[in-house]
């Protein structure tokens, strides 16, 4: 046993291998400090603890004491990782004239953590030894492993790591109970495993802070955002129950929050505010609070998970190119903007139906006053794997320029369920008002039959599905006809007729239209009341002319009687 008045060290950097302590170690009496120093890498076999007032570890390779130590201030330096755990308050202070801990990597588990010299490193990660000791983040709470915002300022590192999810003892708890952010470096994230709480209560990040993250790999873990959190990249919250109060806030990147599980649930009731895009990621999306995305290229995405999923939009969408919603249901009570781009609404299952118009259970519905919440340019509707898309009430719009509907069944219409698009553009030179509202629809495997009296101001296009369906349209006002074609790559429509007023019919090159009276009993009817119009003109004519021959004949010999 040494006993001694000064430090007592063990190894150097120059000369000395790797040190692996194999029964456990206690700083000896009376001295000062125990400092163990090595060239190579520094670790403990199991069991092996080291028990010191004050440490300082030196190594040019790495540094893992992972057993349960009894250290009261610890200090240090390594090249390539440094881990250290302690069953005991640990402080990190000044140790044989070294102050603070530096490696690319480090790693500390203690229960209870004093910071009073600095930290320096790529990422470092601060866990509780114990899976069940709550993490108090912003004040000293007794008890807790508790990191004040003074102490997360004394860490320089690109990433700041608060909690784990490795079992057997990952985070249960992280309560921020006073405002934190980071003063240096970027990125701040959170972790807790499963069945783990984050209660967001203060402040937690700042325009200093690059992203902020609360993280869980696991089932069964809440979120309660209850202050805000600002910061300056982005912002990620995973999470079975998402819940917020306050705002959300990404000066320069994006805002995802995402269930773990296909259970849970993403409720905003706290506005969310970003530069890039903004994902919301859950079976149930309530929308309670403004959503932003600013930039140009910036999109707001809504996604579901699992069959049954459902979004429900109490409050407005304002997106800087595009909005998507893939639920299996949707509610839109509040308007949804974007900025002179696009909008794509569709159902999350294969197979689900589509109801435009008309709520209808069981269907992806979207009624009229829904469709008229939307302020976009171009809308699409369905896609190739959604199921028959049925119009069951009037739909209207004069600020959709372009109206895409797809199918992988049928689509229909009701003869009450008419569209009608009038966009429409003023030339600021001449005062023309030129029509430009268009409507695609396309069945990838199913007929496309829309008898309504529609009402398109410029263009129709698109497919049936199969060279066994038909594609029908009525327009009631002239209409510009185009691409009904095999373009989009499967099977050709069987046959295409489109009705529109006489002689207002458009067909472009290439476009192939046959009116057939053995479509159907509809179709017939409205070409032989075409035909017997044409009949009724052509006689009408004919009998004209032979009045006006008649006449002249007439004129013709009564100037000959006048002669003789």
């Amino acid at each position: 046993q040494l006993s001694t008045t000064g430090v007592v060290q063990f190894g150097d950097t120059s000369s000395t291998g790797s040190i692996t302590v194999t029964q456990p170690i206690t700083q000896p009496a009376g001295s000062s400090a125990l400092v163990l120093a090595s060239n190579g890498g520094i670790s403990q076999s199991a069991g092996s603890t080291i028990t010191a007032n004050n440490l300082r570890l030196t190594s040019s390779g790495s540094v893992n004491l992972g057993e349960s130590n009894n250290v009261g201030t610890l200090a240090g330096s390594s090249s390539g990782s440094f881990s250290f755990t302690n069953g005991t308050p640990l402080t990190i202070g000044s140790v044989d004239g070294f102050s603070g801990i530096s490696d690319s990597n480090i790693t500390l588990r203690t229960d209870a953590l004093e910071i009073t010299a600095p930290i320096s490193g790529n990422t470092v990660t601060l866990a509780p030894l114990n899976g069940t000791t709550t993490v108090s983040l912003g004040t000293e709470t007794a008890g807790q492993l508790s990191i004040t915002d003074a102490e997360i300022d004394q860490i320089t590192a690109n990433t700041v790591v608060i909690g784990s999810i490795v079992a057997p003892n990952s985070t249960s708890t992280i309560n921020v109970n006073a405002a934190v952010d980071r003063a240096f470096g970027t990125n701040l994230q959170l972790l807790v495993g499963a069945g783990g709480t984050f209660n967001v209560n203060a402040p937690l990040g700042s325009a200093t802070t690059g992203s902020v993250q609360l993280t869980a790999c696991t089932s069964g873990v809440t979120a309660n955002v209850k202050g805000p959190i600002p910061a300056s990249s982005t912002v990620n919250i995973q999470a079975d129950t998402i819940s917020t109060t306050q705002q959300i806030t990404s000066d320069f990147g994006a805002v995802n929050l995402q269930n773990i599980g296909s259970a849970g649930s993403v409720t905003l009731g706290g506005a969310v505010d970003a530069n890039s895009s903004v994902s919301l990621t859950g079976r149930t999306i309530t929308v309670n609070a403004p959503v932003t995305s600013r930039a140009s290229f910036s999109s707001i995405n809504l996604t579901g998970m699992g069959s049954g999923s459902s979004a429900t939009i109490n409050n407005q969408l304002t997106a800087g190119s595009s909005i998507s919603i893939a639920t299996d249901s949707i509610a839109i009570n509040a308007p949804l903007v974007t900025i002179n781009s696009t909008m794509s609404l569709r159902p999350l299952t294969a197979g689900t139906p589509i109801s435009l118009g008309a709520e209808t259970s069981g269907a992806f519905s979207l009624t009229a006053a829904e469709l008229a919440l939307l302020q976009v340019e171009t809308l699409s509707i369905g896609n190739s794997s959604s199921g028959p898309l049925s119009i069951n009430g009037p739909i209207s719009s004069s600020s959709i320029q372009q109206l895409n509907l797809t199918s992988g069944g049928d689509v229909t219409q009701s003869l009450s369920a008419p569209i009608t698009l009038s966009y429409t553009e003023t030339n600021s030179q001449t005062g023309y008002v030129q029509p430009l509202a268009g409507l695609h629809v396309v069945s990838t495997a199913g007929k496309v039959d829309l008898p309504a009296d529609n009402n398109i101001n410029n263009a129709v296009t698109g497919q049936a599905g199969g060279s066994t369906q038909n594609f029908v349209f009525k327009n009631t006002s002239p209409l510009k006809l185009q691409n009904v074609s095999t373009e989009i790559g499967f099977a050709p429509t069987r046959k295409a007729l489109f009705n529109a007023p006489p002689g207002r019919l458009v067909p472009v090159t290439g476009t192939s239209i046959a009116q057939d009276q053995a479509l159907d009993a509809a179709l017939a009817a409205i070409l032989k009341a075409e035909d017997t119009q044409k009949d009724a003109d052509d006689k009408a004519d004919a009998d004209k002319e032979a009045g006006e021959k008649k006449d002249r004949e007439e004129r013709k010999k009564e100037g000959k009687k006048s002669c003789s």
